[in-house]
């Protein structure tokens, strides 16, 4: 029996040698130590079962003693260096590979120190201190080492941010009030269009294991924000919810889910629909976005049809991307492309914000340089590409963790997550607003036109489809419908462009609004509510985004998108004949003004011959100056007279 035991011990301590050797090569001979103290070398090896049994606060203490018998031991320091590490006390950490430094400067062993000294520092935001340090890495060390180039890396953002600091820009931030900041983490903020609702995830403890979910606060009459409430029940589960992004008219919500829902991967996205007041069940946004993969933290454009989010799919960069998807015409969503290497780097890059203007683009990033742990950074879509990622500077950045930002439409100010961390681990987290500096702010804001749509007969609530079109460009911007409920729609407008607005419901006569910004600066939202008339003999509406130069009646190429409109709602109705009609205002000869008016329609009526619509359906006729619909003493007047109409004769 002791001879049994004895043959069980010594296999035990056989297969715990195995096991630190495979951690430290050193204790098996396998790599000449720096003492040659017996008693040193004997606490050396009593650290190192220690230490492979993850019972690192006793492997420090031991290391200790093995110090105290040789202040010159070297592997000693390493090893203590790396249980404090693990055990996440990077101060501790920090102090024994300064120690290290101090007695034995010159060892091989030694030269990594230097790197994660300062690395330490950089993290911690003692960025003169982290720049001697990595220096001296770099003259000692060579290019193969494995910390090389990103100890290149490291100093560049020291550089960048001792830089920084020396220029600030303008930024002071305020906490939300306590009843928002009401639990003891939350973070990603997401406002409506209107900033009447504000979204979050909110974490009921520090540990992982609380459960996340997803908040809402709406404003009181007065502006100030009410008390949080779970956005709703079928959303929020035992499981956790969060990094959700939601579009303009606060009307779909995009969150993502990481267990129980039965997803494709590790964490996936889940999109809902408001109908009235009521959300409906969650469902799977399903593949090509979701995957096998992590899919989280998505961005919402405007009008909910481009989505970006962050993932760790292959194809990327680095350790997670930001990519981005479109839903094609029949309203899926399409294959997710990668942002490229102007945002995506080695290193992660995550929580992707498109601004309302689709134009801004805001992230979070550990891979450009910056100012330690994630940075706030822009990049700008000009010709279908992006710029270059900048820095949203110091002390909007710090060196601290910036995880999630939201610019509200006017592009002056920003939401965000102020994050504060100990060791790696994070302590504290509150909603914040500040004004955004200069430098940061986006080039052309947006604001909206809000209403509701509505039958001009009965007063009832449409669902009707909007669709905003840039002239200039003859592009589709967006497309949004109303509230089924109660008919209410956002439409998000920009500063410097010209838009089209075409408003469509099946039984309805479509009408059309213009909006010229390309000269406009700081919008003001407005409010418009539309009345729909039903298709009737006698229906009819102004063709607002028609356009012909002075005296002339050759169409303007900007007119396209309103003329396809019309294209469009005379192939879907082919029973309704309709009537072209032309006039002007009262200025010059009425004979001239007659056969302006008449060759204006007769423009727009090859138009539509041309497009593939029969002769049948359509007539021309020109009114001159003989029909006003407003005074013909002032310009606005003179304007409004100056129109092409389109009438119902026939169905």
């Amino acid at each position: 029996m002791v001879f049994l035991m004895i043959r069980y011990s010594k296999l035990v301590a056989l297969l715990l040698v195995l096991l630190v050797c495979g951690l430290y090569a050193d204790l098996c001979g396998q790599g000449k130590l720096s003492t040659d103290d017996k008693r040193a070398l004997k606490y050396y090896a009593e650290a190192g079962a220690f230490f492979r049994r993850a019972q690192f606060p006793e492997a420090t203490d031991v290391l200790e003693k093995a110090i105290d018998r040789d202040q010159r031991f070297v592997e000693a320091y390493l090893m203590s260096a790396d249980a404090y590490e693990r055990m996440r006390e990077t101060g501790k950490a920090l102090i024994m590979r300064q120690r290290l430094i101090d007695v034995m400067p010159d060892h091989p062993k030694t030269i990594d120190s230097y790197y994660n000294v300062g690395s330490i520092l950089f993290n911690n935001g003692e960025y003169s201190e982290a720049q001697e340090y990595l220096e001296t890495f770099l003259k000692i060390a060579v290019d193969q080492v494995a910390n090389f180039q990103q100890a290149q890396h490291t100093l560049l953002s020291v550089e960048y941010a001792l830089t920084a600091i020396a220029s600030p820009v303008d930024f002071e931030s305020t906490p939300l009030p306590p009843n928002v900041n009401q639990f003891p983490l939350q973070y990603f903020p997401a406002v409506t269009v209107d900033e009447s609702t504000l979204i979050y995830t909110a974490r009921r403890g520090l540990e992982p294991y609380y459960d996340e979910d997803v908040y809402i606060v709406k404003r009181d009459s007065d502006q100030h924000w009410l008390l949080p409430e779970s956005i709703s029940d079928l959303i929020n589960t035992d499981n956790n919810e969060g990094a959700c992004t939601i579009s303009a008219d606060g009307r779909t919500l995009i969150f993502t889910s990481c267990q129980g829902r039965g997803g494709l991967g590790s964490c996936d996205l889940y999109t809902s629909v408001r109908r009235g007041d009521t959300w409906g069940a969650p469902k799977n946004i399903g593949a090509p976005v979701n995957s096998s993969a992590w899919e989280s933290q998505p961005s919402l454009s405007a009008d909910g049809r481009t989505l970006y989010f962050s993932s760790n799919r292959a194809g990327g960069f680095g350790k997670r991307d930001i990519w981005v998807t479109t839903k094609g015409i029949g309203g899926d969503w399409q294959e997710p492309i990668n942002l490229g290497d102007k945002i995506n780097t080695s290193g992660d890059d995550i929580s992707p914000f498109i601004h309302f203007n689709s134009q801004d683009l805001y992230f979070s990033s550990n891979g450009h340089l910056g100012m330690g742990g994630f940075d706030l950074y822009r990049s700008n879509l000009t010709a279908e590409k992006w710029s270059l990622a900048s820095n949203l500077g110091y002390p909007i950045n710090n060196h601290h963790d910036q995880v999630s930002l939201f610019i509200t439409a006017e592009g002056t100010k920003g939401y965000y997550a102020d994050e504060k961390s100990e060791n790696g681990r994070i302590i504290a987290s509150d909603i914040h607003e500040f004004e955004l500096a200069a430098s940061a702010r986006i080039e052309h804001s947006s604001n909206f036109l809000t209403g509701t749509v509505s039958d001009s007969e009965t007063g009832r609530p449409l669902a009707a489809e909007l669709e905003l079109y840039d002239v200039n460009a003859s592009r589709l911007v967006s497309k949004i419908m109303s509230d089924e409920v109660t008919g209410e729609y956002f439409v998000v407008l920009t500063e410097g462009q010209e838009y089209a607005i075409a408003i469509n419901k099946p039984g309805y006569l479509f009408q059309n609004l213009s909006y010229d910004y390309m000269e406009k600066e700081g919008l003001e939202p407005e409010r418009l509510d539309i009345e729909l008339d039903p298709i009737a003999v006698g229906a009819q509406t102004v063709l607002k985004n028609v356009f012909f130069r002075t005296n002339e009646y050759e169409l303007q190429p900007k007119s396209q998108a309103q003329l396809d409109v019309v294209v469009s709602f005379l192939k879907k109705n082919p029973r309704v004949i309709v009537e072209i009609s032309g006039h002007t205002d009262n200025t010059g000869q009425m004979d001239y003004n007659q056969e302006l008016s008449l060759n204006r329609a007769r423009s727009v009526h090859d138009f539509l011959i041309n497009a593939g619509i029969p002769p049948r359906q359509t007539s021309f006729k020109g009114y001159g100056s003989s029909q006003p619909v407003a005074d013909n003493s002032t310009e606005e007047g003179r304007a409004l007279n100056r129109r092409i109409q389109f009438k119902v004769l026939r169905l």
